[in-house]
Order: C-alpha cells, then sequence, then structure tokens
C-alpha cells in the first residue's frame, strides 16, 4: 500500500470513529402563566423558537387559555454530532395586541444535561422589566478537549420569571 493512502485511511478512520449520531435533549418542557398586574391574559400568544449550531431552527406556537396558561412541549432530537459540543439559543415571545414581550432569551451547550422529567415553570408578568435571571438546573460542568473543565451557569433575559 502506498504511504499517501495509508494516511488517507487513518485520516479517515480517524474522521468517522470522531462523529456519532446522538439524542439530546435541547430544552426542557415549558409550563408558564402570562399576566397583567397579576391578572391572567387569555389568548396571548407564545413562541418558543430554537436555534442550534447543529439542528434546523425551530419553533412552536401555543396561546394561553383562559386563566392565562401555557405549555410548551421539550425540545429534543437526534442529530448527527462532529466532533464539538453543540451550542443553541432559546427565545420564548409573548404577544398581547400588537406588542411582543421578551419573556426568556438564553443559550446553552447540549453536554450540561438537565434531570429527565424536569419542567421549567414561569412566571411571565408583561409589567415586569426585562431582567437577567438563572436556573440552576439547565447549569452544567463543560469538559473541553484539554480536559480542564468549568461551571456553565445557564443565564436568561426577560419578563418571566421561575416559578419553584
Amino acid at each position: 500500500m502506498k504511504p499517501h493512502t495509508i494516511i488517507s485511511t487513518l485520516f479517515l478512520s480517524s474522521l468517522i470513529s470522531s462523529c456519532a449520531i446522538s439524542y439530546e435533549k435541547f430544552f426542557p418542557a415549558v409550563t408558564g402563566l402570562v399576566t397583567n398586574n397579576g391578572k391572567p391574559i387569555e389568548n396571548a400568544k407564545i413562541t418558543y423558537t430554537q436555534n442550534s449550531s447543529i439542528t434546523k431552527k425551530t419553533s412552536y406556537q401555543t396561546i394561553t387559555d383562559a386563566h392565562g396558561k401555557f405549555s410548551i412541549p421539550e425540545a429534543s432530537g437526534t442529530y448527527f454530532q462532529f466532533m464539538h459540543y453543540p451550542e443553541s439559543s432559546h427565545m420564548i415571545t409573548i404577544n398581547v395586541g400588537n406588542t411582543t414581550y421578551l419573556g426568556l432569551q438564553g443559550g446553552r451547550k447540549y453536554d450540561n444535561i438537565y434531570p429527565d422529567n424536569y419542567r421549567i415553570s414561569l412566571i411571565c408578568d408583561i409589567k415586569n422589566e426585562s431582567k437577567i435571571h438563572s436556573i440552576p438546573e439547565l447549569s452544567g460542568l463543560l469538559i473541553y478537549y484539554d480536559k480542564k473543565s468549568k461551571l456553565e451557569k445557564f443565564e436568561y433575559s426577560g419578563i418571566c420569571i421561575t416559578n419553584r
């Protein structure tokens, strides 16, 4: 066998071994309540958008019920992983009449996995100011290729606060 064929074969086999089909939980299910000064808002349009480095941009829409409540299913799926930890951004917007409010906007890496059956519970009052919040359960330890690691806090901005 020629030397360049051996090198090409070794390169190709190492490339293939660093790839995998992976199932990931991108973002947990969400339940929430939309209010205006504490009073429930019916028929508010809720839009969840996920954008990641490995999947197509996806979105899910729902409306609040008569009690201002809504739910969004878990965002998960299978993808072809190629030698890196994918990142994603997540956004929940709330449309009331002609006004759009930023409920939640943040990003995370998939290697910090949240517990099974974990659900985020949000209270979103449109009179709130947008602030920085964190959800400890979505934080995690990031491990890099050089074996160093660091704790990544999941922080988001928006009018929604977690209801614990």
